[in-house]
């Protein structure tokens, strides 16, 4: 039934109650039946790309459904009776207008999958915790302004995808998400990080972007597993010690934060193969950026160097060159181009 300009489900549906799976997908439907939950056996749900603002309380006695999908839809609440539906594994709320969850979503235990991006949530029940099988989680481009304490009870959780809130902070149990691989939390008002966060052993990618960090703490030096950090559009003056003990990080990007200055502790950095320093107000280079014989991408465009840092012609293995919009004169930049002639040079 997907796709046939229906505005309205015919009551008559909810007498097949052997139905097992029900998509009316991209339609105009405004609600549906109230005698919804007639369907006792329906396991599978799909109403993407709708118009429903309410669902019905029945809903909650269709309760062998494993999969529901309201992705697309004008939902402002959800029915507390939702939370009878102890069976279902994948919740897909995406792109609605829900400002609060029920209480007691936390009786929901056997999701795996609760997807909830471009919502209006400001916070998440305590009872969130609850749900302890869930392994990827999808809370972007919502309205948070903090993350419930329980949230460290999601042991099996290995994505999460918090980005485009308004979090100044993460719980203090972060660190007990042992399984968590993935994080993407930029555009938010992060200002400090917790030190449990060094706790989080499995993590291979965490997005830190377009927030309010200038410092890390210490602990962050014990993320061993990870290979890619974006700190860019921070506060940062320098690039933090913390990371250059993870020996395993290949990306690291530090664009648009306050690094005027590359020390000689950049030489600590000889792991990385991908570094981002664009747009910081770059006046100066040590030249023992040369022993970061690893890199391949090196960005040092829009900032203000005035010469070529020497370092650069120990760098044999760099594929691509960014230095444009510095302050380099011709000399300068022939000399680079001397250094690095299998290089590609952006000047």
């Amino acid at each position: 039934m997907d796709g046939n300009s229906l505005q309205e489900l015919p009551n008559f549906i909810c007498s097949f109650t052997n139905l097992q799976k029900l998509t009316i997908a991209e339609n105009q439907l405004l609600k549906l039946p109230e005698n919804l939950g007639n369907l006792i056996n329906l396991e599978q749900l799909d109403v993407f790309g709708n118009q429903i603002s309410l669902l019905p309380e029945s809903i909650g006695k269709c309760s062998k459904l494993t999969k529901v999908n309201f992705t697309k839809n004008k939902l402002t609440a959800l029915p507390n009776s939702i939370c009878e539906l102890t069976a279902l594994e994948q919740l897909i709320l995406d792109e609605n207008k829900l400002a609060k969850l029920p209480e007691n979503i936390g009786k929901l235990t056997n999701l795996t999958e609760i997807m909830l991006f471009d919502n209006q949530l400001t916070g998440l029940p305590e009872s969130f915790g609850n749900l302890s099988k869930i392994t990827s989680l999808n809370l972007a481009n919502n309205k948070l302004i903090n993350l419930p304490e329980s949230f460290g009870n999601l042991g099996e959780m290995n994505f999460l995808s918090i980005e485009k809130n308004e979090l100044t902070k993460f719980p203090t149990t972060i660190g007990k998400l042992k399984k968590l691989q993935k994080i993407y939390a930029h555009n938010n008002k992060l200002a400090a990080l917790p030190n449990e966060i060094g706790e989080l052993s499995a993590l291979k990618t965490f997005d830190l972007r377009n927030n309010r960090l200038a410092t890390l703490p210490g602990s962050f030096g014990k993320l061993l597993q990870l290979t890619e950090a974006d700190f860019g559009e921070n506060k940062f003056t320098a690039l933090p010690s913390a990371l250059s003990e993870i020996k395993g990080l290949t990306a690291l990007r530090f664009d648009s934060n306050k690094i005027t200055k590359l020390d000689a502790t950049v030489a600590k950095f000889a792991h990385c193969t991908e570094l981002d320093l664009s747009a910081n107000g770059l006046a100066t280079v040590a030249a023992e950026i040369g022993k970061c014989k690893l890199l391949h991408n090196l960005n040092l465009s829009n900032n203000a160097l005035t010469v070529a840092p020497k370092g650069l012609k120990e760098l044999t293995q760099l594929k691509m060159l960014d230095i444009r919009n510095n302050k380099l004169a011709k000399d300068q930049k022939t000399l680079l181009k001397k250094w690095l002639p299998s290089t590609d040079i952006r000047i």
